[in-house]
């Protein structure tokens, strides 16, 4: 069985609902290296997700958060999801705190 602690970091691609939910709730992230504007991706902690956005998912929300629903949790796994489209190349990938 895969354990993973609230504190492990995981990667989600923001939509437009989620950036603004992101800017009302914690616009200080939008200075941070763990946040792209230009991609939305955000990396943060579990427990910082669950925080921020889990007072605005509902099951037959109108509005998905994150790009196709996905919370990636393993950032190997992650590589290689992207890694696998053809548009992997226009993407920034961030790991928390610095840009690669």
């Amino acid at each position: 069985m895969n354990k993973m602690n609230i504190n492990d970091n995981v990667y989600v691609f923001l939509t437009d609902a989620g950036k603004r939910i992101l800017k009302e709730k914690a616009a200080w992230t939008f200075l941070s290296p763990v946040y792209d504007e230009k991609t939305g991706l955000l990396c943060e902690q579990l427990w910082f997700i669950m925080s921020v956005f889990g007072p605005h998912i509902w099951l037959g929300m109108p509005e998905t958060l994150f790009r196709k629903n996905n919370v990636y949790f393993n950032y190997e796994l992650f590589l290689g999801i992207q890694e696998g489209h053809s548009n992997a190349k226009s993407v920034v990938l961030i790991t928390c705190g610095e840009k690669t």
